[in-house]
């Protein structure tokens, strides 16, 4: 590992409620090159944009490397599973487009096991509720994030809004009262899902959307 690689990776899925992490553990240790992979995907999508193609055609190569890094280190085949198996492992895989052909509705169930095994409730912190909205939404489950909006016992949104009108730092209300880590997610959802505005990538700004709400 480059020196100082550990210390800024040192937050993994920060304030996660899964059971074994802690601040400042670094875990899931998958977190940072499941990233790392949606990093260099970006980037090729910055350089098709530029017109810039030996440099999009280098991230695509770079972000396939460690797609096949990340698979090979993290996915076990025999459990269908990714890392420790918690939720955020999956929700990174199958948001970033990770999984290994055929697998993805395995993957998919993993996490839905989990989710319904805790009830119904989030056990993601902040870079994995993000991931977890939007894997769920691309799996074509976005009934289930409507679930786990309408929940109302630790940990969840409405939790965290009891007797409140701003957000909390944290999914148990501590911390700073107007943060937004943790409600961005669900937030941005009730726009693009709920409400169904989706912009077309293929032109500026929103020169083209679409509205199709979730019914």
């Amino acid at each position: 590992a480059r020196p100082g690689f550990l210390q800024c990776s040192r937050w993994g899925d920060h304030l996660s409620v899964a059971e074994g992490f802690a601040a400042q553990s670094g875990l899931p240790l998958s977190i940072t090159t499941a990233f790392y992979y949606q990093d260099a995907r970006v980037m090729e999508k910055i350089a098709r944009a530029l017109g810039k193609v030996e440099d999009a055609r280098r991230y695509g190569v770079l972000a396939g490397s460690i797609r096949n890094a990340f698979n090979n280190r993290w996915f076990h085949p025999d459990g269908n599973c990714y890392d420790n198996g918690t939720q955020t492992p999956q929700a990174l895989a199958l948001a970033f487009g990770l999984t290994p052909e055929g697998r993805e509705k395995a993957v998919l169930k993993t996490l839905a096991d989990d989710l319904e095994k805790q009830d119904w409730h989030l056990t993601t912190g902040y870079p994995g509720t993000f991931v977890l909205v939007n894997a769920l939404t691309n799996c074509g489950r976005p009934d289930i994030v409507w679930r786990l909006a309408k929940q109302k016992t630790c940990p969840s949104w409405l939790f965290m809004m009891k007797e409140r009108s701003t957000v909390p730092e944290t999914w148990k209300g501590g911390g700073s009262w107007n943060h937004h880590a943790l409600a961005s997610p669900i937030d941005a959802w009730f726009y693009t899902v709920l409400a169904g505005i989706r912009c077309d990538e293929s032109v500026p700004g929103f020169e083209h959307f679409s509205i199709k709400p979730y019914i």
